[in-house]
């Protein structure tokens, strides 16, 4: 890559002589270093103390500011509710599988007392119960016909 001394020298616009003033180390001491490149260049650095000075304000940045705000409000709203059906989707989901499992739980509590049911209707446990409470099959002469024709009037005892 060739350097802007290198590119100047190429095209003639400067001379190969040293400059005037300057001496040349390489003829006066054969075994000294090359000088580095830049190295007669001096940088001068200057402190600059800008703590005293105060921005002038701007009666346009208020309003922009806030107008920035409002826009990015209204953004952000404009977000939500484009969200909003998408996580209506998702909380209907999860609330339709909560909804089944509470079905698969009652059908699983409605067949253990169907079961439970079934045990204590037997004839047998019947028995036992109308036993129990000393309950008696009726005699003919006990039960009780209706009158099959009166619809309005009252059940009536048959006497015999």
């Amino acid at each position: 890559m060739a350097t802007l001394a290198a590119t100047m020298k190429k095209t003639g616009l400067v001379a190969d002589r040293p400059a005037a003033g300057t001496r040349d180390r390489a003829a006066e001491e054969p075994q000294a270093l090359r000088p580095l490149p830049n190295e007669d260049v001096y940088f001068f650095t200057k402190v600059i103390d800008n703590s005293r000075l105060v921005r002038q304000a701007d009666p346009t940045l208020g309003r922009h500011c806030w107008g920035l705000i409002g826009r990015l409000a209204a953004l952000g709203g404009l977000l939500v509710l484009l969200a909003l059906p998408r996580l209506g989707g998702y909380l209907a989901g999860y609330r339709l599988q909560a909804l089944r499992e509470e079905q698969r739980e009652l059908l699983r509590v409605r067949e253990e007392l169907e079961l439970e049911a079934s045990k204590l209707l037997t004839p047998q446990k019947l028995r036992e119960l109308a036993d129990q409470m000393k309950l008696l099959d009726p005699e003919p002469a006990q039960v009780i016909t209706l009158d099959a024709g009166a619809r309005d009037t009252l059940a009536r005892k048959r006497t015999e």
